[in-house]
């Protein structure tokens, strides 16, 4: 890390906030307004950079989520995406991925078959109703 040149290590992807100073370099995570992976409250900064000095903002927004649910819950996406909408909301709301496992649920039922639309939907909402069920145990 010395050999390499800079002050100021920006990064993401991992939607979750983290500011740490490590041998006179300053790592920096944003966080996350859309997502965030470290739970419900979006955590994010505004870097000021100019020649004389650097200024780090730092923003907690509470209770952000129950904005977010509330406005999404209304709009017709989430009506007709239901299911999927729920599962996002979900993820956002813990911090932690439902989508993937309930889609590897949905496509090992589905196997190699042919389905029409509706016993898509069937299988795709009989999944939810039970993968609901397990991970609220």
């Amino acid at each position: 890390m010395t050999k390499y040149d800079f002050d100021i290590c920006l990064f993401g992807h991992t939607h979750k906030y983290l500011k740490e100073e490590y041998k006179g370099k300053l790592f920096l995570n944003p966080g996350s307004i859309g997502e965030p992976t470290d739970g419900p409250t979006y955590k994010y900064v505004i870097l000021e950079l100019d020649d004389l000095k650097t200024n780090l903002r730092e923003f907690k927004v509470s209770d952000t989520y129950n904005i977010l649910e509330q406005n999404f819950k209304n709009t017709k996406y989430y009506q007709d995406n239901y299911v999927w909408s729920e599962l996002v909301l979900k993820s956002i709301k813990d911090g932690r991925d439902y989508t993937t496992p309930f889609m590897k649920l949905v496509n090992k039922k589905i196997g190699n078959k042919t389905l029409t639309p509706l016993e898509y939907n069937e299988i795709w909402h009989d999944t939810y109703k039970n993968y609901l069920n397990d991970i609220l145990k």
